[in-house]
């Protein structure tokens, strides 16, 4: 039989092609890609951001509008981009300089190009023979203009490390992890375990479990009661907080030393603060993935809170503002502070909440 194929030269190497068929026909479109990605942003997008997707690949440009909808940001339907294209007498397809100049126009904030890079496999005769489904690599990449000064806002990139089968699916979870990298939702790096992308799934499930949000939540409600309504309480009586509050019997501690008192009566996780130029060396970030979403959030201040993983710990950050005249007065006066010139309203650092997986 392989003679009549016009094998015979090839049955040595037989066993090995047939076991690769057999492997990649055993691939499912539930199987989670192995990636490796990288991204950063400098300004997110929220829900009165109006963006613009546009790219060549169908299959990009379409799951990269499914996961910008299922985030609630709304889209501006390129079909009319086209149409004003049209009217203006540009040529087709439309240029990205002309894109980013019309999008203005149609009052878009942000334009979002999406590339594609696809690698099919070739096949050889066994493949024919089998009836394999063709084999794919891709390196698929995202980046956010600002529509007004083209400045690029967020970006993300991510590719297949192993090859796949279902093209669609493939691109649609290399989308997922683009964004979630570029967006501070999953580190950098190589990543096979399907964490925060799950194959199959239009939503992003975060990293982490959810509870980092709520302690960081609760933190930062009792830290803005206690700066707001009780420092003002008690500064009514003459009573005023004071780093070295237990040696005056009228005074009581700052918003910071209340935080972190908070924090030293916990067991299960650690809940602080850290910033870039504080007080104390000893609330420096403690890791270099600390340090980075500490840069990100400060950057970004309107994300609120950053989720991440960090070695064996899930942690997270909440932006933490001068929002009282007592911690601009501490911080620009203190005879260790390396930054003197906050303004009540500044972001001074992060409540930070680490726990154990």
């Amino acid at each position: 039989m392989l003679q009549k194929l016009g094998f015979s030269h090839s049955i040595p190497r037989l066993a090995g092609l047939v076991l690769l068929v057999v492997i990649a026909s055993c691939q499912s479109h539930n199987t989670p890609l192995v990636t490796e990605t990288d991204g950063s942003y400098l300004r997110l997008p929220d829900n009165s951001t109006k963006a613009l997707v546009w790219g060549t690949d169908p299959d990009a440009v379409k799951s990269l509008k499914t996961w910008l909808l299922k985030q609630r940001i709304p889209l501006i339907d390129d079909v009319k981009l086209n149409q004003l294209a049209s009217e203006m007498g540009l040529h087709q397809p439309v240029s990205n300089p002309d894109v980013l100049k019309l999008s203005k126009t149609l009052g878009a904030k942000q334009v979002i190009f999406v590339d594609a890079d696809v690698y099919k496999s070739q096949g050889d005769d066994i493949a024919v023979v089998f009836r394999q489904a063709p084999v794919y690599k891709v390196s698929l990449f995202i980046r956010a203009l600002n529509a007004e000064t083209g400045e690029i806002d967020w970006s993300g990139k991510a590719q297949s490390i192993e090859s796949f089968t279902n093209l669609s699916d493939g691109i649609h979870q290399l989308t997922c992890h683009a964004l979630a990298t570029a967006w501070g939702l999953r580190e950098a790096g190589r990543a096979g375990a399907p964490s925060v992308c799950l194959p199959g799934q239009n939503v992003m499930v975060r990293a982490e479990p959810p509870t980092a949000r709520y302690i960081l939540t609760i933190a930062k409600a009792f830290r803005t009661v206690y700066a707001k309504q009780i420092v003002a309480q008690a500064a009514r009586s003459n009573v005023k907080p004071d780093e070295d509050w237990t040696k005056d019997d009228h005074a009581i501690m700052l918003p910071a030393q209340f935080l972190k008192a908070a924090g030293r009566e916990l067991e299960d996780f650690e809940l602080s603060l850290i910033g870039l130029t504080p007080v104390y060396k000893e609330n420096l970030p403690k890791t270099k993935a600390e340090e980075d979403a500490l840069k990100r959030l400060m950057a970004n201040p309107a994300t609120g809170m950053v989720t991440f993983e960090d070695g064996n710990q899930f942690k997270g950050l909440a932006a933490d503002l001068a929002i009282a005249d007592s911690c601009v007065a501490c911080h620009n006066t203190h005879p260790t502070s390396p930054k003197r010139d906050f303004k009540k309203g500044d972001v001074m650092g992060a409540i930070v909440v680490r726990f154990n997986k």
